[in-house]
Formats: C-alpha cells, sequence, structure tokens
C-alpha cells in the first residue's frame, strides 16, 4: 500500500483513480484501488478546494516509489500478542480507556474496566444533564489527524480511521483533517467496543470508585461499590481518567507521582452561529462544505480562540458543559489568554448556576449590558466587563477583531485552565512501576486524535512487557 499527501481536487471531484493517474502519470488501468484517507479545506484564495492523501496500491509499487518522491510507502500497524495472559484493570471507561482496554482484550489478556458512573446503556435512558454527561459522551469531542498522518503514529492513525468505519462512522465524517464525533457517534463506537469485548469476558466494574492501589510487587486496586470495598488483584493499573479528575489526581500523588503546573489562562466562552462562520471563512461556497472551524492565535498578545463544538448547545448546570446537538445553529467557541491569577482577582464564574449569563459581543465592547431581545430560555442579562479584572476584559476586547465575531455572537460565561502535566523520565514515562496514566489526564493531548494514540501506544507498549 502506498500513500500520497497534498493532493487538490474540486470541491465535487469523486473519480479518485483519475485523480491518481493525472497526479502520478499513470494509467488507470495499473492502478488497482483508491482510498481518501484525509480530506481538509483550502479555503486561503478565490478558488476553494480540498487538499487530500490517498492511500492505493499498484501493480507495481517498487517502480512507483522510484519515480515519485512524493509517494510513501505505507506502514501497517504490528500489535504483538504475548505468550502468556497478564491481568490489567483499566480505571475510566471513557473512549481513551475503552479502546486500550479492547485492545488488550482482542490479544487474549484478562481486563477489568472500573467505572464511576452507571453503564452509558442506562444513562441514555436518563435526562442528559451535566451529571450525565461524562466520559466524552456528549459528543463533538475534536479529532485532528492532520500532523499525526505525517509523524510516527501514521499506523496507528490509520489504525483508529479503520475502527470507526467499522463502528459505523461515516468515511465522509472520519476523512476530514478535522473532524468531531457528535453523542450519537460516540455511543456508536462505546457500544461496538463493548459488545467486542463483553465477548472476551471483561469484567465492567460501574459506579465503582478507586480509592486506592498498590503498585509493589503483587499490585492491586481498590474499589469502593456500594459502600462495600472490594480488592481486585492484577499485573498492571492503567489509569484513562479526564482531565480535571482531581480524585484521581490526588490519588497518584498519594502514591508520590509529581506534577508539574504549567499555567493557567481563563477566557470566554462564545456562542456564534455556525452560518455565521461558515460564509466568514468560505464566502458563497458555504453551503456545499463542512462546518468551518475558524481559530485564531496571537503569540505576542498571549491570546487563542478555538473552535470547540460545531452544531453544539449548553447544558448549564454546575457549570459551562457543552454537548453536539446536530439540530442547533450554534458553534461555541473559548477565547483564552494566559493569566496567573492572584487572590485579588475576586471573580465569581457562575452565581446562578442553572442559568447562562448573557452579554453580545457588540455589546461586551462597548461596555454595556445587554438587550432581553437577545436571550434565549434559561439565560439572563450579564455584564462581564464588571466581573473581570480590568487587565483582563482589555485584553479579550482586542481579540474582537474578526467580523464573524462582533455582529451576532453572543457572550454565554466564562472558562479557566489550569495545565498540569505528570512529570516524566528521560526514557518518557512515570515514576510508578505497574501504573500507566494515559489519555488527557497525563496534561500532554490538546485533543481526542493525540489522547486515542496515547491509550494504543500504552497497550501495544504492556503487550511487548515494556
Amino acid at each position: 500500500m502506498l500513500r500520497i499527501h497534498n493532493v487538490k481536487i474540486g470541491l465535487h471531484q469523486k473519480e479518485y483513480k483519475k485523480v491518481i493517474s493525472q497526479t502520478l502519470n499513470i494509467r488507470e488501468k495499473e492502478i488497482v484501488s483508491v482510498k481518501l484517507v484525509k480530506k481538509s479545506v483550502d479555503a486561503r484564495h478565490q478558488r476553494i478546494c480540498f487538499i487530500c492523501s490517498f492511500d492505493f496500491e499498484v501493480k507495481d509499487e517498487q517502480k512507483v516509489l522510484q519515480n515519485y518522491s512524493r509517494v510513501r510507502q505505507v506502514n501497517i500497524l504490528d500489535i504483538p500478542t504475548p505468550k502468556h495472559t497478564q491481568h490489567y484493570v483499566v480505571v475510566g471507561q471513557g473512549l481513551v480507556g475503552m479502546l486500550c482496554a479492547y485492545i488488550l482484550s482482542q490479544h487474549h489478556q484478562k481486563v477489568t474496566v472500573i467505572e464511576q458512573g452507571l453503564p452509558f446503556e442506562e444513562r441514555l435512558k436518563q435526562p442528559l444533564t451535566y451529571d450525565n454527561l461524562c466520559f466524552g459522551e456528549g459528543g463533538s469531542s475534536l479529532f485532528l489527524q492532520e500532523q499525526w498522518l505525517l509523524g510516527k503514529n501514521q499506523p496507528i492513525i490509520r489504525f483508529i480511521i479503520d475502527l470507526l468505519m467499522e463502528c459505523g462512522i461515516s468515511s465522509e465524517v472520519v476523512n476530514l483533517s478535522k473532524f468531531y464525533l457528535s453523542h450519537r457517534d460516540i455511543i456508536l463506537v462505546l457500544r461496538f467496543l463493548k459488545e467486542q469485548m463483553k465477548a472476551q469476558d471483561v469484567r465492567f466494574c460501574y459506579q465503582s470508585q478507586c480509592i486506592d492501589f498498590d503498585n509493589t510487587d503483587e499490585p492491586y486496586v481498590k474499589i469502593l461499590h456500594e459502600g462495600k470495598e472490594e480488592i481486585i488483584t492484577c499485573d498492571d493499573i492503567i489509569f484513562a481518567h479526564g482531565q480535571y479528575n482531581k480524585e484521581t489526581m490526588t490519588l497518584l500523588e498519594k502514591h508520590h507521582m509529581t506534577f508539574d503546573k504549567k499555567s493557567d489562562s481563563f477566557g470566554l466562552v462564545l456562542r456564534v452561529l455556525q452560518e455565521d462562520v461558515n460564509a466568514y471563512q468560505y464566502g458563497e461556497h458555504h453551503h456545499s462544505l463542512p462546518p468551518a472551524d475558524y481559530t485564531y492565535h496571537n503569540r505576542k498578545l498571549q491570546i487563542s480562540l478555538q473552535n470547540l463544538y460545531p452544531y453544539s448547545q449548553v447544558l448549564s448546570q454546575e457549570g459551562l458543559h457543552m454537548i453536539n446537538d446536530e439540530t442547533s445553529p450554534y458553534v461555541h467557541y473559548q477565547l483564552m489568554i494566559h493569566h496567573d491569577f492572584s487572590e485579588n482577582d475576586n471573580m465569581t464564574f457562575n452565581t446562578r448556576p442553572d442559568e447562562l449569563g448573557v452579554q453580545s459581543v457588540e455589546d461586551f465592547l462597548l461596555g454595556k449590558e445587554s438587550s432581553k431581545d437577545k436571550l434565549l430560555e434559561n439565560e439572563y442579562l450579564c455584564d462581564y466587563t464588571k466581573l473581570l479584572p480590568k487587565e483582563c476584559v482589555q485584553r479579550l476586547q482586542t481579540a474582537f477583531d474578526e467580523e464573524a465575531f462582533q455582529q451576532r455572537a453572543m457572550i454565554v460565561g466564562i472558562t479557566s485552565h489550569q495545565s498540569i502535566r505528570i512529570q516524566k523520565d528521560a526514557e518518557n514515562t512515570n515514576s510508578l512501576q505497574h501504573i500507566h496514566v494515559i489519555g488527557k489526564g497525563t496534561g500532554y493531548h490538546k485533543n481526542t486524535m493525540s489522547a486515542l494514540c496515547d491509550g494504543i501506544q500504552c497497550a501495544i507498549d504492556v503487550l511487548k512487557g515494556e
């Protein structure tokens, strides 16, 4: 199998054999098969096109490799099957934890998955509130393939894409260089993985909190389920917790795992009509293209504008938490600045947790409260220029220089992040034997694709005995 990158095609071009034939100047009958593996929109010029990567087979691969420097051999992911069976406990049933546990179970290892919440099948029957929205099931997680397809994780990326399509996700979605999975898509993936794992006798422990562990010569995990403690002996423990799971981080610290605090960032959550962003980025072609993911970074001012969730709504209970909603016309952004918080920064982030404080960007720039006709259900008027430190307001106001974010955009809340990373040694591992921490909980992964690569690499490493 061969791969070629950076191939320009028209917006309606579907004859991929013809594209490869014309790009490499070889006859179509010499091409056995062609598969689109990545597609991104190039809107830098007046004539918008797609930039694509293709995997293809030809009758004489060596000849093509010798004649065309743009073409590379595709590496296939090699996952070893060990001679002996080990027992692995995976703490966390998010996408990363489930995928890691899936690979281990498919290679004849004993696996136990511990999850603090209810099974997702039961949560689906309940209202979609914040308390019932965990484990990435809200959808809209960012899967960014672009830089990973060119690097060492190329075989892992291909494995993930193929698995997502096997779960029932459309190739039209996963072949985009940046794509988002909806709430429905996430459930499809989790259901597929769980069915495959149950066939391998994987044990799932729900409503079970990991309260302690031992990582000496006889490792075990202590869980609390319905008020009763249970000890689960194992060979290795894999923590696949989320980025802000304080209980797990506290437990790891108790066992002398060290963390580095990097920096604080703080900003606003914006609600924008997806149609406005599409029209701003794509112009007249915006109706026939995927959702635009406009982003903005200014290193000098330390400001970033990041697309969070296309076609989404906000769940306001217990703070700002968003889910994918394909019927919603909105996209949500976060406008972030770096800010070292001090005791003098007396900010109230959300005084009415069941409602959203709202202010139009236009009124934020003018320093006045918005009118009531701009409110949606469960919203109240809020003047963010009075809630935030003056220096923060001034810096945030300088970022609103883009037309798409000045007219109908609304500020719907405040967000803050404290970046914490696990300290790693020279061999890129943490300091605790028999313990593996994967995914966004490590502090090293900004998007879901990167976190999934980490989970798969962890499974491969433990299968190799590393």
